[in-house]
């Protein structure tokens, strides 16, 4: 397969998928449409590689599509792994939104205040928030388990 983009289009069932390369940092918007023709289309005006797990979908597109196998999201994780080694440059991991895609950018702990749990907001030292969504970030005790899972997928790309 010729690498043709590094940003994703996940389809169908695949939410998980998707925030699991959003946490390794990748562009990877999410589609519950099923309209293939739509799909089609996205793919070509945004540039995107198709995960999907419909054969024929992914047929249809040939370069532009990736067939993810595997029950649960660890398993198709590790069916994109082989496409995902093709990619050049490196991946940004916890710099895009896990809900919505977009940046995150760094805001100060005042900017947090209002969007933070006061708990939170007082114990953690950096905050970030999505540039479109307005989600804020912080490290809280998820934090730890991210960055394992984060190392965790690193190691099978490095395989």
């Amino acid at each position: 397969m010729k690498i043709v983009s590094d940003r994703f289009l996940v389809n169908g069932m695949l939410g998980g998928l998707a925030r699991k390369l959003r946490m390794l940092g990748f562009d990877a918007e999410f589609s519950s449409d099923d309209d293939s023709v739509l799909i089609r289309y996205r793919s070509r005006a945004e540039n995107r590689i198709v995960l999907t797990k419909h054969a024929e979908l992914a047929k249809s597109l040939g370069d532009r599509a990736w067939l993810v196998s595997g029950a649960g999201t660890g398993e198709e994780f590790h069916s994109v792994v082989p496409l995902l080694r093709r990619i050049t440059g490196p991946a940004d991991p916890l710099s895009r939104c896990l809900d919505c895609n977009s940046r995150l950018e760094k805001i100060t702990r005042e900017d947090a205040r209002d969007t933070t749990p006061h708990y939170s907001w007082v114990r953690a030292d950096h905050f970030t928030r999505c540039t479109d969504c307005n989600k804020t970030y912080w490290k809280g005790t998820h934090h730890k388990r991210m960055l394992d899972e984060i190392r965790e997928m690193k190691k099978q790309l490095a395989r």
